[in-house]
């Protein structure tokens, strides 16, 4: 799809982690957008901490994982340390932790297929990630032999729109919707009127 950077506005549904930094990049290409949060990211309780083992491998699954979790488990951190995406990476290495391993394809699939994390029979692995989500990294590296823990440190929810963003969306008339999740579409579509 090519934009035309004239008659292209874009409503961006992502968190606001990423809606800032796509709604910069469009600025600066002439690409007028508008953002507005289909999800909230809220923060849960971590209990039971100090029963884990410390874990061999810790893999964080998204920026508001490592927001969330780092400063619960930074004591346990172990030298193999994992994200899905370069900007979940970025925030590791923004809180020091300078060693991460990120799969070249930014997926759960991705990171599965890295060599290293192949043969992890008996390997202690904390997936620090949020509530809910598919569990495919759990399954997969459970099925590999791993003894998994998975602590949730965030949620998401739907967002709610106010009056004053919903008609500065339909002021700004957006001819492209980004949503980036099935979560995102879902939630706009019951905030906005299409």
């Amino acid at each position: 799809m090519r934009l035309d950077n004239h008659s292209s506005r874009i409503l961006l549904t992502r968190s606001k982690y990423d809606n800032e930094a796509l709604k910069k990049e469009l600025d600066g290409l002439g690409v007028d957008s508008i953002c507005w949060s289909a999800i909230r990211v809220k923060k849960e309780p971590v209990l039971n901490l100090k029963t884990l083992v410390p874990p061999d491998i810790v893999i964080f699954t998204s920026k508001p994982a490592v927001e969330y979790g780092l400063d619960s488990i930074r004591d346990m951190l172990s030298t193999e340390i994992y994200a899905i995406g370069k900007s979940t990476a970025k925030a590791l290495t923004n809180q020091n932790i300078k060693k991460v391993i990120v799969p070249e394809v930014e997926t759960s699939e991705g990171l599965l297929k890295l060599e290293s994390l192949s043969d992890v029979k008996n390997k202690k692995i904390l997936l620090v990630a949020g509530k809910g989500g598919r569990n495919l990294i759990q399954k997969e590296l459970t099925s590999r032999g791993a003894n998994m823990n998975k602590i949730a440190v965030y949620r998401r929810e739907n967002n709610t729109i106010s009056t004053e963003i919903l008609q500065q969306i339909k002021h700004f008339s957006p001819t492209i919707l980004l949503a980036t999740s099935v979560d995102i579409l879902k939630s706009t579509i019951k905030n906005i009127p299409l």
